[in-house]
């Protein structure tokens, strides 16, 4: 047995058990099929007085966060801020243990040197702050700006001035010198962070754990050295664009977190459901929508915020919305609010054509069945249509009749001593 047709019989069961069965709400609305789930239809040929209406969107949108912008401000919620996921689980901020080789040596780099021949030795070196390894018999080696792959070549060919084919050389990068840098402002770890001369300012901020998502700033980053600002980094320009400046970090190099700037949150039907921080104090939606991707469907924006220390709300076409300068603590909301003039249905059981129909707003069942190829084994006074809101509502009835009889059957008083016992004993065996 379905489920539509087990929520009708049990329906049946409650109005059997209390007489009467709340009715569907009446409107003033043409008839659009609210009572029963299930419908026989007769008199194919005859369009049918009910008119058929969509119930796919509400089917797609379960699970979607349906509180308004208001709601949200209320419980103080915020989608995560754009880029969050740089410092989610498992950003480790972990250094890989072989060398690029395009990477570019720079001093603190270690170079393990072997030569064999008429001299078999083995040594690990240090590049000098000079950018030179020293090598016996050989005096200082410049490798720094080489890359890890020329390495060899280089030190080979300043050893082939002293030496003669007796002795050959070779020498590998081992790894990027370790420096010990300092991360300040709004991050979850700052401090003290020890990390390669190779690495990164995203890679040092994922080992402070990350910016934190209500304070720090994914906009304006910056690397200062010896009490001087050597370079800014902007994250947007990464997570857009993969552009990433590069900035050679040393020894006691501080990185800096900035404040959080402008942030303008976005929920509904967009790609990018983020809070985003603006570059500047303000920005319009245009800038908003670039970042946040709507989906084709949206046509309107709803907005919310403060203006002149008042509350602000805003109702506007995606065009409109465009236009519209966006300030700090914004909440936007992207939706589709355009009715499809067309929906789909869907056919089963006893038919030879497609199982799927295309319908007109306000169609009559009975034009829609016309266009339905039955089989001639069809039982037609049974065929039926379902509707899962239709079931949805019945359901919320079924539940209120069943509480309602359960209070009268449970707060009724008995008239005698003996009905009072038969009650309680059948409720001790439920």
């Amino acid at each position: 047995m379905s489920i539509v047709s087990r929520v009708f019989s049990s329906l049946a069961f409650a109005a059997a058990l209390l007489s009467a069965t709340p009715a569907m709400p009446q409107t003033n609305e043409e008839p659009r099929l609210a009572a029963p789930v299930v419908e026989s239809v007769t008199g194919v040929g005859q369009p049918a007085p009910s008119v058929l209406i969509d119930d796919q969107r509400g089917a797609e949108e379960q699970g979607r966060d349906d509180r308004t912008l208001r709601q949200q401000q209320v419980d103080g919620d915020r989608p995560a801020p754009f880029g969050s996921e740089l410092f989610g689980e498992g950003a480790t901020g972990q250094t890989a243990g072989l060398v690029d080789p395009s990477y570019v040596v720079r001093p603190g780099d270690q170079i393990a040197v072997t030569t064999y021949g008429l001299i078999n030795e083995a040594a690990v070196l240090t590049v000098d702050t000079e950018g030179n390894i020293s090598l016996p018999n050989l005096g200082p080696v410049r490798v720094a700006g080489s890359t890890a792959g020329a390495v060899n070549d280089t030190v080979n060919n300043a050893a082939s001035r002293v030496y003669q084919d007796t002795v050959q050389i070779y020498a590998t990068v081992l790894g990027a010198g370790q420096v010990q840098m300092f991360v300040a402002g709004p991050v979850e770890r700052p401090g003290s962070h020890t990390g390669s001369s190779s690495d990164s300012v995203v890679t040092m901020l994922q080992r402070a754990g990350g910016i934190d998502a209500d304070r720090g700033s994914y906009r304006h980053i910056i690397v200062r050295r010896g009490g001087r600002t050597i370079g800014e980094v902007d994250l947007y320009d990464f997570l857009l664009n993969g552009d990433l400046v590069g900035i050679d970090l040393r020894n006691n190099d501080v990185i800096v977190v900035g404040q959080q700037g402008p942030i303008v949150s976005v929920s509904g039907d967009a790609r990018a459901p983020f809070t985003f921080e603006f570059a500047d104090q303000a920005a319009t939606g245009g800038e908003l929508l670039m970042y946040a991707r709507p989906r084709p469907e949206v046509t309107h924006v709803s907005v919310l915020g403060t203006r002149d220390g008042r509350p602000f709300n805003a109702y506007l076409t995606r065009e409109e919305f465009a236009t519209l300068t966006l300030l700090d603590g914004d909440r936007v909301g992207l939706e589709a609010d355009v009715r499809a003039e067309t929906f789909v249905v869907r056919v089963e059981g006893a038919h030879t054509g497609p199982s799927a129909f295309v319908v007109n707003r306000g169609e009559n069942l009975g034009a829609v069945l016309a266009r339905i190829p039955l089989d001639p084994l069809a039982d037609t006074p049974m065929i039926h249509f379902e509707r899962v809101s239709v079931a949805a509502t019945q359901k919320q009835l079924l539940d209120e009749s069943l509480a309602r009889l359960e209070r009268a059957i449970y707060t009724d008083p008995a008239p005698t001593t003996a009905i009072a016992e038969a009650r309680a004993a059948a409720a001790a065996g439920i």
